[in-house]
């Protein structure tokens, strides 16, 4: 995410992160200049994981364009279809939850 903004600067509308777990005190090495990164990008940005295994959507940290959403468990759910629509109003990030559906 660092070199995001220097490397492709207005051609990027948004940057969806995927990772595997819900960003704690524990790992502050990654968080900390993660949310740094986010902040100074100043657009859209989707932090997506599993972990804790229930459906979340939600902007835990103060930086107000970073969304999480952690996935439902595995096996007992679909995979998740993330599209990115900068052309929308807001939140540029839509879910299908049941894609095969």
């Amino acid at each position: 995410m660092p070199g995001l903004r220097e490397d492709h600067g207005p051609e990027v509308g948004a940057a969806v992160i995927s990772g595997h777990a819900n960003p704690s005190g524990k790992h502050a090495p990654f968080v900390i200049p993660f949310r740094a990164a986010a902040d100074a990008f100043g657009k859209p940005v989707l932090y997506i994981h599993g972990d804790g295994h229930i459906w979340t959507h939600d902007h835990p940290w103060p930086a107000t364009n970073i969304l999480r959403v952690q996935v439902d468990s595995g096996g007992k759910a679909d995979p998740v279809e993330v599209t990115v629509d900068t052309t929308l109003e807001g939140e540029p990030f839509i879910f299908d939850r049941t894609p095969f559906d």
